[in-house]
């Protein structure tokens, strides 16, 4: 049994001596969900490395990017690469649209990971899910957004996480709307900071284990908006092209005859 847990002590004792080597410096990887108007928007992930993990070049990362590239261009975003990082856009026309286009891009991620085996890095599993009810001039969604990311935490052998590296890698999840939003808090779900008065707001995420985001937010409704708009310019043309027309239903008081 000494032995055993000897044996135990320096396995993990090595683990985060490679994970402080492996990952001097930082990474920075956030999400952010950018909603110009209900019909019109896109999420962005960045992600900038450290000095210490550059350049990119590694047969493993190199099959990252590549499968980021190709589950990209499926979904008709646009991937920039620069000296430190990389930056993914894709576009969304709704929020139906945003909430496929977002689990396929991780889930087609994740496919092509899958392919080698040998591949050091960590899965991840999230899910995106979007509440949308729509109203007569304005409309609600509520955007929930489940990610495991406990395989990004050093375990032991009970399963107890030994090392969370927050201070190594930076994970946010941001979400910016034209009216603001409101986060919709408990003690499972993780707190955000608010930015803009309360447009933009910012989750950061921790690794090594489950984070919940469940947030509310409203948005003009444009077909409400232009069902009035219409409706008022056919009330206003009938005004001005029938002027008698009251005079018509309510005619004047007639003077009595002498």
């Amino acid at each position: 049994m000494q032995l055993k847990k000897w044996l135990n002590f320096i396995r993990t004792s090595c683990c985060l001596l490679l994970l402080s080597i492996s990952l001097s410096g930082c990474i920075d990887y956030d999400t952010t969900i950018h909603y110009r108007s209900p019909n019109q928007g896109e999420f962005v992930q960045h992600i900038q490395l450290s000095e210490r993990l550059q350049p990119l070049n590694s047969e493993v990362q190199q099959r990252w990017i590549e499968a980021i590239e190709q589950t990209t261009r499926k979904l008709g975003g646009k991937l920039q690469r620069n000296a430190d990082g990389l930056s993914v856009a894709i576009p969304f026309i709704s929020s139906a649209d945003l909430e496929k286009k977002f689990n396929q891009f991780y889930n087609g991620l994740g496919q092509s990971m899958r392919v080698a085996a040998d591949s050091s890095i960590p899965s991840v599993a999230g899910h995106l899910a979007i509440q949308h009810s729509n109203f007569l001039l304005i409309e609600r969604n509520r955007l929930r957004y489940e990610i495991d990311l406990r395989s990004l935490g050093v375990r032991s052998t009970t399963g107890d996480v030994l090392v969370s590296p927050t201070s190594l890698i930076t994970l946010e999840f941001k979400l910016d709307t034209p009216w603001g939003s409101r986060s919709n808090a408990n003690l499972e779900t993780l707190k955000p900071r608010s930015l803009k008065g309360g447009k933009t707001l910012i989750w950061t995420l921790i690794p090594g284990a489950e984070n919940w985001i469940d947030t509310t937010f409203w948005m003009p409704n444009p077909l409400g908006l232009g069902s009035v708009a219409i409706l008022l310019f056919v009330l206003l043309g009938r005004f001005f092209k029938y002027p008698q027309t009251s005079e018509i239903l309510h005619p004047p008081p007639q003077q009595p005859s002498l």
